[in-house]
């Protein structure tokens, strides 16, 4: 749902509670991934890997640049760490996809 939200509205949180909820997901990561596959023929499932994608194609993608304005860090040195954190969880959860 987060990931449609992304798509479809411009609110920092979105970029921000998609990263929380991959880092707090019970079991971690892989079990959010083995969750997904079991879904991973539906429609709205798809489209947010889709959406996952696009929006955290790059370190400065829409994505990570959602959750570093969330987070309204002053120093570019936090920015960029919580950029490439938020990119890195994105692209290791899609990588178990």
């Amino acid at each position: 749902m987060k990931a449609h939200a992304l798509a479809g509205r411009d609110k920092p949180k979105d970029g921000y509670d998609i990263c929380y909820c991959l880092t707090n997901f019970p079991g971690g990561l892989d079990a959010l991934a083995n969750a997904w596959k079991q879904r991973g023929q539906e429609k709205d499932v798809l489209r947010a890997i889709e959406i996952l994608r696009e929006k955290f194609a790059t370190v400065n993608g829409f994505g990570p640049g959602q959750v570093v304005e969330f987070l309204d860090l002053v120093e570019r040195e936090a920015q960029d760490m919580q950029a490439r954190r938020a990119f890195e969880l994105v692209q290791k959860f899609l990588s178990l996809l």
